[in-house]
């Protein structure tokens, strides 16, 4: 059986990393008027799940899904450190 590429579990370090934090998704930030009205994850897990399932594919003049992988990156190492805080 062949499975999608969009199904394939990803091989990141932040995918499973469910400490605590708040954190927001920066495509819906962008997209949804008033940062109000996005919906806030609980850990980078959560935020990442959403990010594919959702989105998938962000190409825009901001930021790319390369770009937001490289910052979940560094949050996830920056949790942690203990650097970031609930």
């Amino acid at each position: 059986m062949i499975l999608e590429p969009s199904l394939h579990k990803e091989r990141v370090d932040f995918a499973h990393n469910y400490t605590k934090i708040r954190i927001k998704c920066p495509e819906c930030v962008k997209t949804i008027k008033g940062g109000n009205h996005v919906r806030v994850y609980k850990s980078l897990a959560g935020l990442w799940r959403h990010i594919k399932l959702e989105h998938g594919e962000i190409s825009n003049l901001q930021f790319n899904i390369s770009v937001i992988k490289e910052v979940l990156k560094n949050i996830s190492r920056a949790v942690e450190w203990g650097i970031l805080v609930e």
